[in-house]
């Protein structure tokens, strides 16, 4: 919005400079300047409307958001060139100015502006001439920081994460204990991990003495029901505190030490309660193919630096007994369904009668008394039934073993799964970089070794996978609107493709900005570089719009180019500086509810200020060899003579 009332602004100083007064000055700066500004408000739009059409949580979160700026620039456009104009209109010719602030103030901006036009003079336009005199050494040089700064995405050292990690005033301790497990020994696991809490309330941070106030606990909280155990631990509001979360929580862990019969266990401090950042879905119908893959696959994953806290959803310490047929089984005539349907019977009963009583009916079952069927002894003492009809011993047609149970028993497209997880220090390892490995490593080996074995994205991540194909299909339907809406601005398919080249910059300047910040990328970074996109678009719309007048007008394409740079460096100067500074605040904001909107304002700060550049540099030299393409073309393609053959 700033933008487009910069560049109306600057275009009715010019008329005014030309000697234009009041109205005259302001229709002619709204006219001169109204297609490039239309054409970009709506390729902002365009752009803001891939995520309008997107399914699934995420897309959910970030829907107002286009809604909101699609609307604002509506209204925006009724207001630069219906409200604005009627305002500068009433501007009277700058005449000599009366009082202390006034001259003051004029001395400021003619100072500032004087320098600002010497700067353009004397540095900007000799080095943009020098720059178009080896313009393909300038274009080599944009394209080779293109890769660098995009290599560091690809080699993992930009750290990313589908939604940003939003560290809260407080952290969880949660504790799930293995089934059947005692309330005493639950009531001891909540005592050693608050223990280890009051411990934690009286550690020194940032050098401070034990129990001074620089400590940031306030309150520790426990609770416990059946085997699970939580602890809370409030602390002070993370503008007050001077820790990181991150340091008290592994503090915390550390201090708790190690909790037998644990089957999870997990230190959350998220505002969001999220899975962990690891999770890997394996299905099969055999057990054993699930057990020994997931032993295989924990393995691996413990081998990373910075993963931890590796667990699955097969452990249980529930114990129950499998009985497995011996050979001599078959030649009896003994099957599975024989000695479990026997088994059956003896335990739990075989119905012999049902006897009428009022108006129910009494079942009568005939099975081993109550102290018989609680020993063990008496199901390795009784006697099958063979399909000759005698009576063998149980020992000779089965044994008996014990394993650890399921206490559940998970199915996706009726198969058996199981879900390892695991959770990383994201100041060491980035969870994105982990799962490709993963996915690229070890799964196929482990997929080749048991062909039984399928690997399924469910979770978090098959939602982050949708949500990325879905946003790459509606984003290059909407860069193909844009370049059509262009198309049509300009009326030429080529020219559009020099206004596009800005937007792969504008996602490089992000991934700077959030290298530079150290901050993971997360979707709401996409938003930001959807915001660049619009602003960068509309600065290489005048420009080439500017360019394109000049040409029209007759003169030579090097000066239009040169001409026209240097007559809008100042709007793309301050579109720049207005938009970063602007968005400072909200950078260095420290509250947990900007946390959200910090890599977004990152994103269209950095994402803008190298846009500027491939403004002012890049795209005046694409369009010197542009145009000499096309003169090229037509001078060695097009003077050949079209042959017509007559029918």
């Amino acid at each position: 919005v700033v933008d487009d009332a910069i560049i109306i602004g600057e275009s009715v100083h010019s008329g005014q400079e030309e000697g234009m007064r009041g109205r005259e000055a302001a229709t002619y700066g709204a006219n001169k300047v109204s297609k490039p500004v239309i054409f970009a408000a709506l390729t902002t739009m365009v752009a803001f409307s891939p995520i309008l059409f997107l399914d699934g949580m995420a897309a959910a979160v970030m829907k107002p958001l286009p809604i909101v700026v699609i609307l604002a620039l509506s209204f925006s456009l009724i207001e630069a060139f219906f409200i604005l104009p009627a305002h500068l209109s009433h501007m009277k010719p700058p005449g000599e100015a009366k009082g202390i602030i006034t001259k003051s103030l004029r001395k400021i901006r003619q100072a500032v502006s004087g320098q600002l036009k010497k700067f353009i003079t004397e540095r900007y336009m000799p080095f943009l001439k020098r720059s178009l005199k080896k313009r393909y050494l300038t274009i080599s040089s944009f394209v080779a920081v293109w890769m660098i700064l995009f290599a560091f995405v690809q080699g993992g050292w930009m750290r990313q994460d589908f939604f940003p990690s939003i560290p809260s005033d407080y952290i969880i301790a949660d504790v799930t204990l293995t089934d059947g497990i005692a309330f005493e020994r639950a009531t001891k696991v909540m005592e050693q991990i608050e223990k280890a809490a009051m411990k934690l309330s009286q550690a020194n941070f940032n050098g401070s003495e034990e129990g001074s106030d620089e400590n940031p606990i306030k309150n520790i909280q426990t609770y416990v029901k059946g085997n699970k155990v939580q602890v809370f631990v409030d602390l002070l509001n993370v503008e007050e505190r001077t820790v990181d979360i991150t340091e008290i929580s592994q503090r915390w862990r550390k201090l708790i030490g190690l909790l037998p019969d644990t089957k999870e266990f997990d230190l959350r401090y998220q505002i969001r309660n999220r899975a962990k950042p690891l999770g890997f879905v394996l299905s099969s119908n055999n057990r054993r193919t699930l057990e020994k893959a997931t032993a295989e696959l924990g393995a691996a994953l413990s081998k990373f630096v910075g993963v931890f806290a590796v667990g699955d959803t097969l452990r249980s310490a529930r114990q129950e007994m499998v009985l497995d047929l011996k050979d001599e089984a078959e030649s009896l005539g003994v099957t599975a369904r024989d000695l479990a349907r026997q088994v059956r019977q003896g335990f739990y009963g075989e119905e012999a009668q049902r006897i009428p009583r009022g108006k129910d009916d009494v079942k009568v079952m005939v099975r081993y008394p109550l102290l018989s069927r609680e020993s063990l002894e008496t199901l390795k003492s009784m006697r099958i039934r063979t399909a000759t009809g005698a009576a063998v011993p149980f020992e000779t047609v089965a044994n008996i073993k014990f394993e650890k149970g399921a206490t559940e028993i998970r199915r996706l497209n009726r198969r058996r799964v199981v879900e390892i997880t695991g959770d990383i220090d994201r100041k060491t390892v980035n969870a994105q970089e982990v799962i490709r490995k993963v996915e690229s490593d070890i799964i196929p080996v482990l997929l080749k070794k048991y062909p039984d074995l399928e690997y399924v994205l469910e979770g978090d991540q098959k939602e982050i996978k949708s949500f990325q194909a879905g946003l790459l299909r509606n984003t290059s339907m909407a860069l193909l609107a844009i370049y059509a809406l262009i198309a049509i601005a300009f009326r030429s398919y080529s020219q559009p493709l020099l206004v596009m080249t800005a937007i792969p910059f504008g996602y490089l300047g992000s991934i700077l900005g959030h290298m530079l910040f150290n901050l993971p990328f997360s979707m709401f970074s996409f938003l930001g570089v959807v915001a660049t996109a619009g602003v960068v678009v509309n600065d290489n719309l005048v420009l080439i719009d500017y360019i394109n007048q000049l040409t029209a007008k007759g003169k030579k394409t090097v000066d239009a180019v040169i001409i026209a740079a240097a007559s809008r460096f100042r709007p793309i100067l301050l579109t720049t500086l207005t938009t970063f500074i602007g968005l400072m605040p909200i950078i260095s904001e420290k509250s947990s509810q900007a946390q959200y909107l910090i890599p977004m304002a990152l994103s269209l700060a950095f994402g803008v200020l190298l846009s500027s550049f491939v403004t002012l540099i890049l795209v005046p030299n694409l369009f010197i060899v542009l145009e000499n393409f096309k003169s090229w073309f037509r001078a060695n393609i097009l003077r050949k003579p079209i042959q017509i053959e007559s029918s």
